[in-house]
């Protein structure tokens, strides 16, 4: 859920080396994603919240330790949701810090900023290759050490359970080569 929100807020950048006014560019886009940012950051804090809430109110009412435990993690999951939407709100992805580090030097030039706006592009389109391969093999690996730990057990209830965890990491990893 995380990786998803992230990719939909931190729009991509796409400057080149042609382009005549990179800064420009990247200023806007940096500003359009802060934007979003706070947007979806509120979103999170409203909604962890209200799961928060919720979780709580159930966990009073539960009977069982199982719907105990489970609404426990509901609101955990809330608590996650309240911090990843302060941290989206106040802090934001890659491209508002480096916009805050350029836009906090006045004395730069235009050139300078479209040589930095550049070199930034090109750095960082670099690190999110990597990491998305990092990702596909990551999960694939965690697909495949299920489907085989999934294959090895005589448990029913064990081996389903790994095979749905080795089929869910094995889209995900899937997922990250588009």
């Amino acid at each position: 859920m995380v990786t998803l929100m992230s990719s939909i807020v931190s729009h991509a950048l796409d400057l080149q080396p042609s382009d005549p006014q990179p800064w420009e560019k990247f200023r806007i886009q940096a500003e359009f994603n802060t934007s979003e940012e706070e947007k979806y950051g509120l979103a999170y804090m409203i909604s962890g919240a209200l799961v928060l809430i919720a979780g709580g109110v159930g966990y009073r009412e539960a009977d069982d330790n199982a719907s105990q435990f489970a609404l426990s993690l509901t609101q955990s999951l809330g608590i996650a949701g309240i911090g990843y939407g302060a941290y989206l709100y106040n802090i934001g992805g890659r491209h508002r810090r480096f916009y805050d580090v350029v836009s906090g030097v006045p004395s730069l030039s235009p050139e300078q900023r479209h040589d930095l706006a550049l070199s930034y592009y090109r750095v960082d389109h670099d690190q999110v290759e990597k990491a998305k391969w990092i990702k596909v093999l990551s999960y694939g690996l965690i697909s495949v050490l299920n489907l085989y730990h999934a294959s090895q057990t005589d448990d029913e209830n064990l081996s389903t359970a790994l095979y749905f965890v080795g089929g869910v990491s094995g889209l995900a990893a899937i997922s990250y080569t588009f």
